[in-house]
């Protein structure tokens, strides 16, 4: 039913199918939570660009994502994780 599908995770990051479909879940649901974050409403957006300490929480998708997916690929190919 799958196909060919675990053979390509296997392949690109060297997880099994548990694994693999672990990391699926996270970065889509990393990428839902951050992308809601990168998008504030117009008030919300300015009190972030107007107050220092709240800049922290602008956020940009593709490099914060990335970093999350490579942090958890490294873990999950540590044994005994996943």
């Amino acid at each position: 039913m799958r196909g060919n599908r675990p053979i390509a995770r296997q392949r690109l990051f060297g997880l099994d199918e548990a694994r693999g479909s672990n990391l699926v879940t996270v970065a889509t649901s990393m990428a839902g939570a951050l992308r809601q974050m990168a998008e504030p409403g117009p008030r919300l957006r300015e009190l972030y660009r107007t107050e220092l300490q709240l800049s922290h929480a602008i956020v940009e998708v593709p490099p914060r994502l990335r970093c999350i997916i490579e942090a958890l690929i490294i873990g999950l190919d540590r044994p005994g994780r996943g």
